[in-house]
């Protein structure tokens, strides 16, 4: 297969425009599951949980963490070890996640919903399949995902995710909606801390709304084979979501798998 690039992002796959995207998910928001899967490799996390706090007014600070209650009897989490914002003996050691959790249940949170996350990603494969998409080098194999909650789309997405066995444990109880984190953006680790924003290759670059509209200016990038190799990095939460565009000119999710 033959795979060209051009300057507003399109890809030319063996002569022909490719009108398909697929995008990298992570179909579970909870916040005790993501910390159990990335730990460590979590360098920016921000989480919400709502009416769950049963005790007096609390302000807690832990782990590069403030947990507070807000006049809507909700909590507000957030983590950022990015540019070291916290001790590095605050990191997401299991020891320390052990502790934060106990925490959490010490003042009745059950679980959050993560609404943002970055996480660090070492991959061989992966940056192989980017230097042959985008004939590129990179020195690295230190990559850099970013996941934004988003809600489902349609029933392609919510039947997938009624079928996770442990989002039906959050849905009810704790009044967590039909969301998702999906990859909005992944750079490897040598532009992220030395290339300025405007100037960055991003090698997903993508902006999660269903009435995206497809034109010379304003194509999201998501390579097919580049998601399914990140995807790999999600474990059993990870799905790909394919889209295609229709007559309208728009994206629409198709599958997920």
């Amino acid at each position: 297969m033959k795979v060209k690039w051009s300057k507003d992002g399109k890809r030319l796959v063996d002569g022909v425009w490719d009108e398909t995207s697929a995008l990298a998910c992570f179909i579970c928001p909870s916040l005790k599951e993501i910390l159990k899967i990335f730990g460590e490799n979590i360098m920016v996390l921000k989480a919400r949980g709502g009416k769950q706090i049963e005790c007096e007014k609390t302000k807690l600070r832990t782990l590069g963490l403030t947990l507070s209650k807000l006049k809507d009897n909700s909590c507000v989490i957030n983590y950022d070890k990015s540019y070291t914002q916290i001790n590095k003996c605050d990191d997401f050691t299991k020891d320390n996640i052990k502790r934060l959790v106990e925490l959490l249940d010490k003042y009745c949170i059950v679980d959050c919903a993560v609404e943002h996350l970055l996480l660090k990603i070492e991959d061989p494969e992966l940056k192989g399949l980017i230097e042959d998409n985008f004939k590129i080098k990179i020195k690295e194999d230190v990559f850099y995902a970013e996941l934004k909650l988003t809600k489902c789309e349609g029933d392609i997405d919510r039947n997938v995710w009624d079928d996770t066995p442990y989002n039906e444990k959050v849905l009810a109880p704790l009044k967590f909606k039909r969301s998702l984190l999906h990859c909005i953006k992944l750079i490897d680790d040598g532009q992220i801390w030395a290339v300025k924003k405007p100037r960055r290759k991003y090698y997903i670059n993508w902006k999660p709304s269903k009435r995206i509209k497809i034109n010379e200016d304003n194509i999201p990038t998501s390579p097919e084979e580049i998601a399914s190799a990140l995807m790999k990095n999600f474990g059993e939460y990870g799905y790909i979501k394919k889209y295609k565009m229709n007559k309208e000119n728009k994206l629409v999710l198709v599958s997920m798998k």
